[in-house]
């Protein structure tokens, strides 16, 4: 899901600054036909979209860190509630704090580390998809710029 958040940021990223980029390079016509406003909507356009896909990636974010600090606590009472409810089981303190240390021992790896992988994962992902197909297009042009006969066909 991050990815394909990732994947989509991206898109409208490019998009927006090729706008810019356009308006940049054609400035002098933009102004000389005062068409200022026309491509502001589009910049405003661009960016709103942009941020749409912003926002919900980091609603995806905050969601998954709120179940790394919430995800403990919640586990403590799944393990140790039905052990209470099974019979005449009664908790000591040191059962409670040994489950709880036990637990402790594999939180950082749980909770931490494992989501911030995957979320790392794909964003490593999208960058080299990103990377691959810019340098197809650079190895393309090389051959056609150090290939004379390429370009007069």
């Amino acid at each position: 899901m991050f990815g394909k958040l990732r994947k989509r940021s991206a898109l409208k990223s490019d998009k927006r600054i090729s706008i810019m980029s356009e308006i940049v390079s054609h400035i002098r016509a933009i102004k000389l036909n005062a068409w200022e406003y026309a491509f502001r909507r589009r910049i405003e356009e661009a960016r709103r979209a942009e941020m749409d896909v912003i926002r919900l990636r980091n609603h995806f974010k905050v969601f998954t860190q709120t179940l790394e600090q919430a995800g403990f606590k919640l586990i403590y009472l799944a393990v140790l509630a039905p052990f209470v409810l099974s019979g005449d089981n009664s908790l000591s303190p040191d059962q409670v704090f040994f489950v709880m240390g036990c637990f402790m021992l594999t939180r950082m790896v749980v909770t931490s580390m494992a989501p911030n992988a995957v979320y790392t994962a794909s964003e490593i992902a999208i960058a080299l998809e990103r990377i691959t197909v810019s340098l197809c297009f650079l190895v393309l042009l090389l051959l056609l710029l150090s290939s004379p006969r390429l370009l007069s066909a």
